[in-house]
Formats: C-alpha cells, sequence, structure tokens
C-alpha cells in the first residue's frame, strides 16, 4: 500500500504545481507557454521546408520550377511567422528603436489575413509607435483574431499622433470571447492558457510595459479591444 499512497502524494504535488496554480512563477509559465507557441507555428512550414529539400535531392536535374517554388513558399512562409512571432511576443525596450506604422501593418498582413480573415488599418499613416506600443498592437491583433475563428474581419485603428489608443475591433459570426479570457487579460494564469491562447495572457505585461490598459468588450458578433493609458 506504501507504494500507492506515494503515487497519490506525487500527483497531488504535481496538480499543485500546475502552470497557473503558482502566482511566482507567472514569469516561467509564460515563457514556456510563448516557446511551445513558437514551435507549434513553425513546425508545419520548417517540415514542409524539409520535405521539400529531400524531394529537390531525390528529383536532381529533373526537379521542376514548381517542386522549387514549394520549397521557397514554405520558407518565406517560414520567414514571414518569425518576423511577426518577434513583434508580438519578442523583447520591447521603450527605448528601442520606434516601429514605423506601416511596417508593423507589413509584419502582421502576411501571417493574420488569409482567404477567409481580413485585416485593416487605419491611422497607419502617423508617426513611428515605441517598441512596447507595437508589440501591444501586435498582440492585440493576435488575439482578436483567436476571437474570430474560422472567419471575420480585423480593424487595427491607431491613434492619428501618439501611440495611445490602440483599438483592435474583431467582427465575424462567430466572433466571441473565453470566459477564462478575463482572468488573462487581468494578468492571472488560473485556469492556465494553452499555448495557442497565450497572447491573451500576454497583453497585462506588455500594456504595463506600454504605460496603459487594455480593456476588452463583446457585443453581438464583435469584440474589441482597446489599449489606453490608466484613469483614460
Amino acid at each position: 500500500m506504501a507504494p500507492q499512497i506515494a503515487r497519490r502524494d506525487d500527483r497531488r504535488h504535481a496538480d499543485e504545481t500546475r502552470p497557473g496554480l503558482v502566482a511566482d512563477a507567472s514569469g516561467a509559465v509564460l515563457s514556456g507557454l510563448v516557446t511551445a507557441r513558437f514551435t507549434h507555428d513553425l513546425a508545419g512550414p520548417m517540415s514542409a521546408i524539409t520535405n521539400g529539400v529531400d524531394l529537390l535531392s531525390e528529383l536532381g536535374d529533373q526537379a521542376t520550377p514548381d517542386d522549387l517554388a514549394l520549397v521557397t513558399s514554405s520558407a518565406a512562409r517560414s520567414a514571414a511567422l518569425m518576423k511577426g512571432l518577434r513583434l508580438a511576443f519578442g523583447d520591447a525596450a521603450p527605448d528601442g528603436t520606434p516601429r514605423a506604422r506601416r511596417d508593423v501593418l507589413a509584419t502582421l498582413q502576411p501571417i493574420i489575413a488569409g482567404r477567409r480573415i481580413h485585416l485593416a488599418c487605419l491611422g497607419e499613416d502617423g508617426p513611428a509607435l515605441s517598441q512596447p506600443a507595437a508589440r501591444l498592437a501586435a498582440l492585440m491583433v493576435f488575439a482578436g483574431k483567436l476571437t474570430l475563428g474560422l472567419e471575420g474581419a480585423l480593424e487595427l485603428v491607431l491613434s492619428q499622433a501618439t501611440d495611445l489608443p490602440i483599438r483592435v475591433i474583431a467582427r465575424g459570426p462567430r466572433a466571441t470571447l473565453k470566459p477564462e479570457a478575463a482572468a488573462w487579460l487581468r494578468g492571472s494564469l488560473s485556469p492556465a492558457p494553452r499555448s495557442g491562447e497565450v497572447e491573451f495572457a500576454m497583453l497585462a505585461p506588455a500594456a504595463t510595459l506600454a504605460g496603459c490598459q487594455v480593456e476588452v468588450k463583446q457585443d453581438d458578433g464583435a469584440v474589441s479591444f482597446v489599449a489606453a493609458a490608466r484613469g483614460g
């Protein structure tokens, strides 16, 4: 019986240290989720590159331009994903080089938009965004896409002259916000998000770095994210 009791205790301690249940480990939990997100999102195109290179090796001189195009398109997809993930989840120093708004949109467009999801931006001709504001805008767009499901439209609205406010409106027939997201937006990791939802948990610390707070509202067919100065 002793071994069985020990196994129960092991399970109990494992439950107590699940991500989201230990506040002191929140930074480590987020780091783990972001790492899992990177590896998951990049696994598909990287595998396609590997398979394509193997195919080209087998075909040799018989390889066609279409065969090469499969590899180059997968490589371009990987590069675009890496650039977008780095914008949303990478470092964002307040004194770092500002990001041009058109560059932010150009980075997000190829990885967010698709045949059934559209991304538009208002205010893209304004002054460059600070790195924290650019990252926050990217995270808000990522989070907005998650609320849409498989189809809909995203609108990124930037202030004409300053970093804030930043708005993202997600509109679609199935646009909805998971109940757990309210806790994640407050900075709580209980319940812990999946790696594919980590952008919600990243919004609170990203907003703090940008000197603001993010609020979310859900109406019929739309979810709105607003980042504004505290008390504004």
